[in-house]
């Protein structure tokens, strides 16, 4: 996939030059990777895709361009096809930039929206008729049906508005994480892509290093890595999918710790915190390093076979030794 490069108007004039190529934003305040990686995987099963256009593309002419909102902003000339909004975080409703997302999916011929990841406040800006909504379960449009998780993904049956349901294993860990996918089924849906495309597409996703990638540690144990993305409610959403499997001991690792972040005392062994500028903790489930040396000393005897730990800091590669 091309970077977008090129300047206003020569962006203007590719898209009067190709008519036909659809035009998808997909804009929030975070999830946007992963949803432009989901609708690249799947839409590419039976379309030529790429994120954003340049010259080089003029020998094969996209039938969908992906843009990111970062990348439109100053182009108000462009009608996209379908605007995706992924997630609209505190801080972006009190800076304005959610109203700067619902201004763009207005003057689209589609919106999709994240009922998970969206304030319902959110709704005074919406004044498209045009939407759908996807996420984890009803009154959602668009949502998975979860029948079987493990530590190798979920297994189950993406469900659209007309009840029929697409069965397909993901090798995704998280809700957070099949989201973007979900929102990825239904645009293929609107694109009318059969259903053995949508499946390979989805089963060809896997998960990208920092994003619940999962393999075996020291002595037989389990490593989740999420240290891509450490914020409170992406740290929360793993707590909750780590919660869901048998293990003995589950350990969180993480920098320096958010006390917002809501701890289940009754499902986590330990919080490993790797800060030299923590106070001492009064819990006894907290514990302070200065170094990610101690905590790799001391993890050296705490780690037990099938024993879950949730990284959320970026540890060296040597504590995975393998995938699961």
């Amino acid at each position: 996939m091309g970077l977008l490069s090129n300047p206003k108007r020569n962006l203007e004039r590719y898209f009067a030059r190709h008519p036909n190529t659809k035009i998808i934003v997909i804009a929030g305040s975070f999830g946007r990777t992963s949803a432009i990686r989901a609708l690249g995987q799947i839409l590419g099963q039976a379309h030529v895709v790429t994120m954003g256009v340049n010259r080089n593309l003029e020998a094969e002419v996209p039938d969908i361009v992906l843009l990111d909102f970062n990348s439109v902003t100053n182009f108000p000339e462009i009608t996209p096809d379908f605007t995706v909004i992924t997630s609209i975080a505190e801080e972006g409703l009190e800076s304005g930039e959610a109203k700067r997302y619902f201004d763009l999916a207005n003057r689209s011929k589609q919106v999709l929206i994240n009922r998970n990841d969206i304030p319902a406040s959110c709704s005074q800006f919406l004044t498209n008729s045009n939407v759908t909504t996807y996420g984890d379960e009803l009154p959602a449009n668009y949502y998975f049906e979860n029948l079987d998780a493990n530590l190798y993904g979920q297994t189950g049956n993406f469900v659209n508005p007309e009840d029929q349901r697409i069965h397909v294993h993901v090798n995704l860990l998280g809700e957070h994480n099949l989201r973007p996918v979900t929102m990825a089924v239904a645009v293929a849906h609107f694109f009318e892509i059969p259903p053995e495309k949508i499946i390979a597409g989805v089963e060809g996703l896997q998960p990208l290093p920092g994003c619940m990638s999962t393999g075996r540690g020291p002595h037989n144990s389990i490593i989740v890595d999420d240290s891509a993305d450490t914020s409170v409610l992406s740290t929360e959403l793993s707590l909750r999918t780590i919660y869901t499997f048998d293990a003995p001991s589950r350990i969180l690792i993480t920098g320096k710790f958010n006390p917002s972040i809501s701890i289940d005392k009754n499902l986590i062994t330990e919080v490993l915190i790797i800060d030299p500028k923590a106070p001492p903790q009064p819990d006894h489930i907290f514990k302070v390093f200065a170094t990610e040396l101690d905590v790799l000393e001391y993890l050296a005897t705490r780690l037990e076979p099938d024993g879950i730990v949730l990284l959320e800091y970026p540890l060296p590669d040597i504590m995975v030794s393998k995938t699961l």
